[in-house]
């Protein structure tokens, strides 16, 4: 499941840093990821290898309360094998007929049970910028309320601020 590609169109900053790339392949790929592997020559240093994650966007909704808390999910993640406190999140891919902010509010209505009434664009980043590619659109909300099959034991409330 190798492939070979020795032109770039991405990296524009890197090439005007001087990194020039010999080689992109891509040894795995399935529904949810692709591994990507450069071979680049990099100034000062040499031959080095970058192996990386190439996956689509995805939202983050940080719920906030009227009175200054977070609303988190506890969620149980096979990787780390351990439950982890999350906020409600989704890929983008997964519903690519909506925007990003419809994206953002269905997972806020899936996950907790909430419907906001607008959204506000709080920023945008990249998790692990040195493994993936995954750029993440992160939304604030303080107006919003309970409508759902909300499912409060999965919560964790903490203070905000």
């Amino acid at each position: 499941m190798s492939e070979s590609k020795t032109e770039n169109q991405e990296h524009q900053k890197g090439r005007k840093l001087g990194w020039k790339l010999r080689e992109a392949r891509y040894p795995f790929r399935n529904e949810v990821m692709t591994l990507r592997e450069d071979h680049l020559d990099v100034p000062k240093i040499g031959a080095e290898t970058f192996a990386y994650v190439e996956q689509g966007g995805a939202v983050m909704i940080v719920p906030l309360t009227d009175d200054g808390q977070i609303v988190f999910i506890r969620q149980y993640r096979y990787p780390v094998d351990a439950f982890c406190l999350e906020v409600p999140a989704g890929k983008m891919s997964d519903t690519p007929d909506l925007s990003i902010e419809e994206v953002a509010a269905k997972e806020l209505f899936e996950e907790i049970g909430g419907k906001a009434s607008r959204l506000e664009l709080m920023d945008r980043f990249t998790q692990i910028p040195r493994w993936e590619t995954r750029n993440v659109i992160i939304f604030w909300r303080t107006a919003w309320r309970w409508i759902g099959k909300a499912n409060p034991s999965r919560w964790r409330r903490s203070r905000f601020g």
